[in-house]
């Protein structure tokens, strides 16, 4: 493995932010003064953010047949994965050893993780070194709204961050504070010395819960996720992108098709709508995103045909969406399921790192199992 390198923080990690009433955890303090959910001060990423800001409009537009890739870019592989990892536990203990497992086996170009504690920058560093990833690029600390957790990404080649997103930042309204939890995006450079080429990822964590408040926060939070995409695409024209991480939602969900007529209540006292989004407001959060021409990856469990469940072997809540891209492969990683063969029924399933691991190790790294899809740009 070469050098490790922490490439950046979307920000300063060392502000400890409070949470108001919507039953997030975490301690009381002050936010930063850059915006609603902003930081005071802000490091690389947060460079990026404000230049991504200066050389892109409020999202209006949402056009789905971008231009398509250079040529060099065709046939170009990578391997994602969104692992919403429960927080990071403490260096050496067994639950840090069996998620730095899990994804070594899993064995992914690009890992985005969701719950990662803001302040956790040093069990992240760990981890990212244990797993041979060179790249750690972590989100913003959230605003009052979204309690402790970030989401990051790691990457074993080449990545830049575009732009760790609030609701203020993405809807030209500088009062809204509508994203519990920053909307990180990146960059993969897969130009191996060639023509430029790469590939936009969207790292997301929508509100949790399953009262009509949180249908309506997360509706607003997708809305955002396809802003931060038409962002990305006016500033890479023709690239491919994946958006990917817990979206706190089943694909088959009966409240699906909800409609909001008026702010609901029960909103945290600092949350604020952004100007730009009108009602009425239907909570259709995938149609949001298929929108945009984004797919769903159909990954499942290890040889099954239907078992699609990421959280506690129940419900399916994690997924992974790409347009401009091709999946040939995809699965949802159970290590109680894994042997390392491709057992009937065929083709569900992806080849791996290292050995099987035991079946215990999933529920030890995390409640939730992670999502890898193969993708090659077309």
């Amino acid at each position: 493995m070469g050098a490790f390198l922490l490439l950046a923080s979307a920000c300063s990690l060392e502000a400890a932010l409070g949470v108001d009433g919507d039953g997030s955890a975490g301690s009381s303090g002050d936010a930063g003064s850059d915006g609603p959910g902003g930081s005071g001060e802000a490091g690389e990423a947060g460079e990026a953010t404000t230049e991504a800001m200066a050389d892109s409009s409020s999202g209006e537009e949402t056009g789905t047949d971008p231009d398509p890739p250079p040529m060099e870019c065709v046939g170009r592989r990578l391997r994602v994965a969104a692992f919403n990892t429960q927080s990071i536990e403490p260096n050496g203990t067994a639950g840090h050893e069996a998620l730095a497992d899990v994804i070594g086996r899993i064995d992914a170009d690009i890992v985005c993780l969701e719950e990662v504690l803001f302040y956790e920058d040093d069990e992240l560093s760990t981890l990212a070194q244990q797993t041979g990833y060179t790249r750690v690029i972590q989100a913003n600390p959230p605003p009052a709204i979204g309690g402790d957790f970030t989401n990051a990404c790691l990457g074993r080649g080449p990545m830049t961050v575009e732009g760790s997103y609030g609701g203020w930042e993405l809807s030209g309204d500088p009062n809204a504070n509508d994203v519990g939890r920053d909307i990180l995006v990146v960059r993969a450079d897969l130009s191996e010395g060639g023509e430029p080429c790469g590939v936009g990822v969207v790292s997301l964590h929508l509100k949790s819960g399953q009262e009509p408040l949180d249908w309506f926060r997360r509706q607003v939070e997708v809305e955002r996720v396809a802003q931060a995409v038409v962002r990305y695409r006016q500033a890479h024209p023709g690239e491919p992108i994946v958006v990917m991480g817990d979206l706190n939602e089943s694909i088959d969900d009966p409240a699906l098709g909800h409609v909001f007529t008026a702010l609901p209540e029960g909103l945290p006292p600092s949350y604020a709508l952004g100007s730009d989004i009108t009602f009425p407001l239907t909570y259709q959060p995938f149609q949001t995103l298929q929108a945009l021409g984004l797919q769903v990856a159909d990954a499942t469990q290890e040889d099954t045909v239907g078992a699609y469940a990421t959280w506690a072997d129940l419900v399916r809540l994690d997924y992974v969406l790409y347009d401009g891209l091709e999946a040939e492969g995809d699965e949802v990683y159970n290590a109680c399921r894994d042997n390392g063969v491709d057992d009937s029924p065929q083709g569900n399933w992806m080849p791996k790192a290292g050995a099987p691991l035991a079946c215990g190790v999933s529920e030890q790294a995390s409640d939730h199992f992670p999502v890898l899809v193969d993708l090659v740009i077309r």
